[in-house]
Protein backbone atom coordinates (compact mmCIF):
# COMPACT_ATOMS: atom_id res chain seq x y z
CA UNK A 1 0.00 0.00 0.00
CA UNK A 2 1.59 3.39 -1.32
CA UNK A 3 1.44 6.22 0.56
CA UNK A 4 -0.29 8.03 -2.27
CA UNK A 5 -3.23 5.31 -1.83
CA UNK A 6 -3.42 5.99 1.83
CA UNK A 7 -4.09 9.73 1.27
CA UNK A 8 -6.50 9.00 -1.63
CA UNK A 9 -8.59 6.69 0.73
CA UNK A 10 -8.10 9.19 3.76
CA UNK A 11 -9.43 12.21 1.45
CA UNK A 12 -11.99 10.83 -0.94
CA UNK A 13 -12.41 7.15 0.44
CA UNK A 14 -15.95 6.05 1.95
CA UNK A 15 -15.80 6.22 5.71
CA UNK A 16 -18.55 4.34 6.51
CA UNK A 17 -18.54 0.73 8.06
CA UNK A 18 -20.57 -1.10 5.66
CA UNK A 19 -19.23 -4.25 4.78
CA UNK A 20 -17.28 -4.62 8.22
CA UNK A 21 -17.08 -7.95 9.63
CA UNK A 22 -15.42 -7.60 13.51
CA UNK A 23 -14.06 -11.01 13.05
CA UNK A 24 -12.64 -10.82 9.34
CA UNK A 25 -12.58 -6.83 9.17
CA UNK A 26 -13.76 -5.33 5.63
CA UNK A 27 -13.97 -7.05 2.47
CA UNK A 28 -10.55 -6.57 0.38
CA UNK A 29 -12.67 -5.90 -2.83
CA UNK A 30 -14.12 -2.40 -1.24
CA UNK A 31 -10.91 -0.64 -1.84
CA UNK A 32 -7.05 -1.15 -1.93
CA UNK A 33 -6.77 0.96 1.09
CA UNK A 34 -9.09 -1.05 2.82
CA UNK A 35 -6.84 -4.09 2.77
CA UNK A 36 -4.43 -2.52 5.07
CA UNK A 37 -6.91 -1.28 7.01
CA UNK A 38 -8.07 -4.72 7.55
CA UNK A 39 -4.86 -5.36 8.28
CA UNK A 40 -3.99 -2.51 11.61
CA UNK A 41 -7.72 -3.48 12.41
CA UNK A 42 -7.13 -7.37 13.25
CA UNK A 43 -3.39 -6.41 14.32
CA UNK A 44 -5.03 -4.14 16.75
CA UNK A 45 -7.15 -6.49 17.99
CA UNK A 46 -5.23 -9.27 18.37
CA UNK A 47 -2.79 -6.89 20.81
CA UNK A 48 -6.10 -5.25 22.89
CA UNK A 49 -7.26 -8.99 23.65
CA UNK A 50 -3.92 -10.34 24.75
CA UNK A 51 -3.47 -7.47 27.25
CA UNK A 52 -7.18 -8.31 28.28
CA UNK A 53 -6.49 -11.60 28.69
CA UNK A 54 -2.65 -10.76 30.44
CA UNK A 55 -4.73 -7.97 33.48
CA UNK A 56 -8.00 -11.06 33.86
CA UNK A 57 -5.14 -13.98 33.94
CA UNK A 58 -5.30 -14.80 37.78
CA UNK A 59 -1.79 -16.05 37.03
CA UNK A 60 -0.46 -12.97 35.67
CA UNK A 61 2.12 -10.78 36.66
CA UNK A 62 -0.09 -7.82 37.57
CA UNK A 63 -2.56 -9.57 39.48
CA UNK A 64 0.15 -11.45 41.94
CA UNK A 65 2.04 -7.94 42.62
CA UNK A 66 -1.26 -6.54 43.21
CA UNK A 67 -2.07 -9.54 45.87
CA UNK A 68 1.42 -9.28 47.67
CA UNK A 69 0.52 -5.71 48.02
CA UNK A 70 -3.10 -6.06 49.70
CA UNK A 71 -1.47 -8.51 51.74
CA UNK A 72 1.37 -6.77 52.83
CA UNK A 73 -1.03 -4.69 54.41
CA UNK A 74 -2.98 -7.37 56.43
CA UNK A 75 -2.05 -6.79 60.42
CA UNK A 76 -1.08 -2.98 59.71
CA UNK A 77 -3.13 -0.59 62.33
CA UNK A 78 -4.32 2.63 61.39
CA UNK A 79 -5.67 5.88 62.35
CA UNK A 80 -9.77 6.23 61.04
CA UNK A 81 -11.81 9.63 60.71
CA UNK A 82 -15.04 8.52 59.47
CA UNK A 83 -17.47 5.59 61.48
CA UNK A 84 -17.41 3.56 58.19
CA UNK A 85 -14.99 1.52 58.27
CA UNK A 86 -13.40 0.38 54.92
CA UNK A 87 -13.59 -2.93 53.20
CA UNK A 88 -10.73 -5.42 54.16
CA UNK A 89 -10.99 -3.49 57.97
CA UNK A 90 -12.01 -3.83 61.42
CA UNK A 91 -12.73 -1.67 63.92
CA UNK A 92 -10.38 -2.95 67.24
CA UNK A 93 -12.78 -3.51 70.02
CA UNK A 94 -12.29 -5.93 71.76
CA UNK A 95 -13.35 -8.71 69.06
CA UNK A 96 -12.46 -12.56 69.14
CA UNK A 97 -11.47 -13.59 65.80
CA UNK A 98 -11.46 -17.34 64.31
CA UNK A 99 -7.80 -18.60 62.89
CA UNK A 100 -10.01 -19.94 60.01
CA UNK A 101 -11.38 -16.47 58.66
CA UNK A 102 -8.46 -14.63 58.70
CA UNK A 103 -5.80 -16.99 58.14
CA UNK A 104 -2.97 -14.70 56.78
CA UNK A 105 -3.28 -12.15 59.86
CA UNK A 106 -2.71 -15.36 62.27
CA UNK A 107 0.53 -16.34 60.25
CA UNK A 108 1.75 -12.83 60.13
CA UNK A 109 1.21 -12.03 63.52
CA UNK A 110 2.19 -16.00 64.59
CA UNK A 111 -0.42 -17.09 66.25
CA UNK A 112 -1.13 -20.80 66.44
CA UNK A 113 -4.05 -20.65 68.51
CA UNK A 114 -7.55 -21.25 66.54
CA UNK A 115 -8.95 -17.43 68.34
CA UNK A 116 -7.08 -13.98 68.87
CA UNK A 117 -8.91 -11.46 70.79
CA UNK A 118 -8.13 -7.89 70.13
CA UNK A 119 -7.88 -5.02 72.97
CA UNK A 120 -10.41 -2.96 72.79
CA UNK A 121 -9.16 0.85 72.19
CA UNK A 122 -12.32 2.68 72.20
CA UNK A 123 -11.97 5.53 74.52
CA UNK A 124 -7.80 4.98 75.24
CA UNK A 125 -4.73 6.16 74.54
CA UNK A 126 -2.09 3.65 73.23
CA UNK A 127 1.44 3.65 74.23
CA UNK A 128 4.36 1.80 73.21
CA UNK A 129 5.42 -0.96 75.03
CA UNK A 130 8.69 -1.05 76.77
CA UNK A 131 9.88 -3.60 75.33
CA UNK A 132 13.21 -3.62 77.99
CA UNK A 133 13.40 0.39 78.04
CA UNK A 134 12.63 0.20 81.70
CA UNK A 135 10.20 2.92 81.93
CA UNK A 136 6.71 1.10 81.35
CA UNK A 137 7.98 -2.67 83.13
CA UNK A 138 6.14 -5.11 83.31
CA UNK A 139 3.62 -5.01 80.27
CA UNK A 140 3.07 -6.92 77.67
CA UNK A 141 1.49 -6.66 74.52
CA UNK A 142 -2.51 -5.78 74.88
CA UNK A 143 -2.17 -5.37 78.37
CA UNK A 144 -4.42 -2.58 79.83
CA UNK A 145 -3.15 -0.10 82.11
CA UNK A 146 -5.44 1.76 84.97
CA UNK A 147 -5.07 5.64 85.26
CA UNK A 148 -2.79 6.98 87.35
CA UNK A 149 -1.32 10.58 88.92
CA UNK A 150 2.16 10.66 90.57
CA UNK A 151 2.38 10.17 93.52
CA UNK A 152 3.07 13.77 94.98
CA UNK A 153 1.51 15.88 97.79
CA UNK A 154 -0.22 19.39 98.28
CA UNK A 155 0.33 21.22 102.19
CA UNK A 156 -0.96 24.44 103.13
CA UNK A 157 -0.72 25.75 106.95
CA UNK A 158 -4.20 27.35 108.28
CA UNK A 159 -4.18 29.90 110.45
CA UNK A 160 -6.73 30.44 113.38
CA UNK A 161 -5.79 33.78 114.29
CA UNK A 162 -6.98 36.17 112.16
CA UNK A 163 -8.48 34.43 109.98
CA UNK A 164 -5.63 34.33 107.34
CA UNK A 165 -3.23 31.64 106.07
CA UNK A 166 0.67 31.75 106.04
CA UNK A 167 2.80 28.63 104.35
CA UNK A 168 3.20 25.63 106.10
CA UNK A 169 5.51 25.76 109.15
CA UNK A 170 5.15 29.84 109.78
CA UNK A 171 4.22 30.94 113.08
CA UNK A 172 0.86 31.80 114.68
CA UNK A 173 -1.53 29.35 115.50
CA UNK A 174 -3.22 26.83 113.47
CA UNK A 175 -3.43 23.91 111.54
CA UNK A 176 -2.09 22.02 108.53
CA UNK A 177 -5.11 21.36 106.36
CA UNK A 178 -6.28 19.92 102.44
CA UNK A 179 -7.89 21.86 99.87
CA UNK A 180 -10.77 20.60 98.60
CA UNK A 181 -11.55 18.44 95.43
CA UNK A 182 -11.61 19.58 92.04
CA UNK A 183 -11.54 18.89 88.22
CA UNK A 184 -13.13 15.89 86.64
CA UNK A 185 -13.87 12.13 86.28
CA UNK A 186 -10.47 11.30 85.09
CA UNK A 187 -6.74 13.15 83.94
CA UNK A 188 -6.03 13.66 80.60
CA UNK A 189 -4.55 15.71 78.45
CA UNK A 190 -6.00 17.17 75.42
CA UNK A 191 -6.89 14.91 73.26
CA UNK A 192 -8.86 14.03 69.46
CA UNK A 193 -11.41 11.21 68.99
CA UNK A 194 -10.37 8.42 66.29
CA UNK A 195 -10.89 4.90 65.49
CA UNK A 196 -8.29 2.34 65.67
CA UNK A 197 -8.98 0.25 62.81
CA UNK A 198 -6.34 -3.20 61.36
CA UNK A 199 -6.57 -4.65 58.00
CA UNK A 200 -7.58 -8.02 58.34
CA UNK A 201 -8.29 -8.64 54.91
Amino acid sequence: MTIKKLIEFAENGDKNTNGLDLDRGFPSRLMPARQWFNWLFNSLTVKVNELIDAIDSPTSDLNKNLKKLEESEIGTIKLWLSLTIPEGYLEIKGQTLNKADYPILFQKYGISANQYTLPDTRGEFVRGLDNGRGVDVGRSLKSAQADMLKSHSHTYFKDNVGGGSSSAGGSGSGSDDNTSSTGGTETRPRNIAMIYIIKVK
